[in-house]
């Protein structure tokens, strides 16, 4: 995990804070990106995430296309896997949908990086597996 310099409420002096979300790896430039929302606590934003910036997550991608290089059903069936269990139903991932114009009834609700994900799911795993090659790709220590 990356440290992020942090300023206080004054503006004043500097902490170095480590998350467990991994979102300031995201800073390091991926090969691939696919975006979603979530909610970044320090700057109380909801902001555009590359998913492939979790590093966990692109390792098990990376891990996926590997094991699963010729068969793109096994591909994308461990790629839901993997995504359910980095980004499914995990509080650090949910953000709560609701309309501009609210009436009494309320239709407020609650979508994880995976619910995105999921809106497009064929051209996410199609995508992932078009890029298999560079994520075969063994990197140079």
């Amino acid at each position: 995990m990356l440290g992020t310099e942090v300023r206080d409420s004054a503006g004043n002096g500097k902490q170095n804070c480590k998350r467990a979300n991994v979102a300031a790896s995201s800073n390091v430039k991926k090969p691939l990106e696919w975006n979603a929302y979530y909610h970044e606590w320090n700057g109380n934003k909801i902001k555009p995430f590359n998913v492939f910036g979790h590093g966990s997550f692109y390792e098990d991608c990376k891990k996926n296309a590997r094991k699963n290089s010729h068969d793109y059903e096994a591909f994308c069936e461990q790629l839901r896997r993997d995504t359910m269990y980095w980004f499914w139903s995990k509080c650090e991932w949910e953000i709560v949908l609701t309309p501009w114009v609210r009436r009494q009834d309320d239709c407020d609700i609650k979508i994880d990086v995976y619910d995105q994900l999921k809106l497009n799911w064929d051209a996410f795993c199609q995508y992932t597996w078009s890029h298999a090659v560079v994520l075969r790709r063994r990197e140079k220590k």
